[in-house]
Protein backbone atom coordinates (compact mmCIF):
# COMPACT_ATOMS: atom_id res chain seq x y z
CA UNK A 1 0.00 0.00 0.00
CA UNK A 2 1.28 3.66 -0.61
CA UNK A 3 1.62 6.51 1.96
CA UNK A 4 0.31 9.74 1.48
CA UNK A 5 2.92 12.33 0.45
CA UNK A 6 3.75 14.95 2.87
CA UNK A 7 1.66 17.64 0.98
CA UNK A 8 -1.76 15.14 1.08
CA UNK A 9 -1.08 14.57 4.53
CA UNK A 10 -1.05 18.57 5.00
CA UNK A 11 -4.24 18.94 3.26
CA UNK A 12 -6.06 16.29 4.99
CA UNK A 13 -4.44 17.73 8.56
CA UNK A 14 -5.42 21.43 7.59
CA UNK A 15 -8.88 20.10 6.62
CA UNK A 16 -9.80 17.99 9.87
CA UNK A 17 -8.43 21.50 12.12
CA UNK A 18 -10.55 23.16 10.17
CA UNK A 19 -13.73 20.79 10.78
CA UNK A 20 -12.77 20.75 14.54
CA UNK A 21 -12.54 24.75 14.92
CA UNK A 22 -15.15 25.60 13.19
CA UNK A 23 -17.55 22.73 13.60
CA UNK A 24 -20.60 24.29 14.54
CA UNK A 25 -20.32 26.74 11.11
CA UNK A 26 -19.92 23.61 9.16
CA UNK A 27 -22.84 21.97 10.80
CA UNK A 28 -24.99 25.13 9.70
CA UNK A 29 -23.99 24.74 6.33
CA UNK A 30 -26.89 24.48 3.52
CA UNK A 31 -26.56 21.94 0.70
CA UNK A 32 -24.42 23.52 -2.06
CA UNK A 33 -22.33 25.66 -0.05
CA UNK A 34 -18.93 24.17 -0.29
CA UNK A 35 -18.76 23.51 -4.07
CA UNK A 36 -20.14 27.05 -4.15
CA UNK A 37 -16.79 28.27 -2.06
CA UNK A 38 -14.25 26.38 -4.80
CA UNK A 39 -13.50 27.60 -7.95
CA UNK A 40 -13.71 24.54 -9.21
CA UNK A 41 -14.69 20.97 -8.26
CA UNK A 42 -11.14 19.86 -7.98
CA UNK A 43 -10.22 22.28 -5.49
CA UNK A 44 -12.52 20.39 -2.83
CA UNK A 45 -10.89 18.68 -0.07
CA UNK A 46 -10.82 14.95 0.41
CA UNK A 47 -13.78 15.04 3.13
CA UNK A 48 -15.12 18.18 1.70
CA UNK A 49 -15.60 15.80 -1.07
CA UNK A 50 -17.77 13.24 1.41
CA UNK A 51 -19.34 15.66 2.95
CA UNK A 52 -20.62 17.59 -0.56
CA UNK A 53 -22.12 14.34 -2.50
CA UNK A 54 -22.95 12.18 0.92
CA UNK A 55 -20.35 9.34 -0.32
CA UNK A 56 -19.33 6.72 2.30
CA UNK A 57 -15.45 5.86 2.13
CA UNK A 58 -14.88 2.22 2.78
CA UNK A 59 -12.16 0.07 3.02
CA UNK A 60 -12.17 -3.55 1.27
CA UNK A 61 -9.64 -6.90 1.17
CA UNK A 62 -8.37 -7.89 -1.53
CA UNK A 63 -7.19 -11.55 -1.43
CA UNK A 64 -3.71 -11.54 -3.12
CA UNK A 65 -3.42 -15.39 -2.61
CA UNK A 66 -2.71 -17.75 0.09
CA UNK A 67 -3.51 -16.23 3.16
CA UNK A 68 -2.58 -12.61 2.40
CA UNK A 69 -4.65 -9.63 1.49
CA UNK A 70 -4.32 -5.94 0.27
CA UNK A 71 -6.96 -3.33 1.40
CA UNK A 72 -8.14 -0.75 -1.21
CA UNK A 73 -10.75 1.53 -0.65
CA UNK A 74 -14.15 1.95 -2.11
CA UNK A 75 -16.50 5.56 -2.64
CA UNK A 76 -19.60 4.36 -2.07
CA UNK A 77 -22.78 6.58 -3.74
CA UNK A 78 -26.22 6.11 -2.54
CA UNK A 79 -29.88 5.84 -4.43
CA UNK A 80 -33.44 5.75 -4.23
CA UNK A 81 -33.47 2.38 -6.63
CA UNK A 82 -32.30 -0.58 -6.03
CA UNK A 83 -29.14 -1.14 -6.20
CA UNK A 84 -29.57 1.57 -3.55
CA UNK A 85 -25.23 1.79 -2.57
CA UNK A 86 -22.93 1.87 -5.49
CA UNK A 87 -19.65 1.82 -5.76
CA UNK A 88 -18.45 4.28 -7.87
CA UNK A 89 -14.70 4.38 -7.67
CA UNK A 90 -11.68 3.11 -5.98
CA UNK A 91 -8.26 3.15 -5.49
CA UNK A 92 -5.33 2.32 -2.91
CA UNK A 93 -5.43 5.31 -0.71
CA UNK A 94 -8.63 6.82 0.71
CA UNK A 95 -7.37 10.43 -1.54
CA UNK A 96 -6.58 8.67 -4.29
CA UNK A 97 -10.23 6.38 -4.45
CA UNK A 98 -11.60 9.91 -3.85
CA UNK A 99 -10.10 11.95 -6.61
CA UNK A 100 -11.22 8.83 -8.83
CA UNK A 101 -14.74 9.59 -7.87
CA UNK A 102 -14.45 13.54 -8.22
CA UNK A 103 -12.33 13.21 -11.86
CA UNK A 104 -15.99 12.73 -14.07
CA UNK A 105 -17.57 15.73 -12.39
CA UNK A 106 -13.92 17.53 -13.29
CA UNK A 107 -13.79 16.55 -16.87
CA UNK A 108 -17.68 17.65 -17.12
CA UNK A 109 -16.46 21.47 -15.63
CA UNK A 110 -13.80 21.50 -18.61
Amino acid sequence: MSKLNPEEVAKIRAAAEKATTQKYNAMMMLPGTVIAMCDRIEDLSPFEALEENSWDLRCVNVPTGGDDYDIIWEVIEHYQATPRNRTIAGGITPVEAIKQALKPRIDEEQ
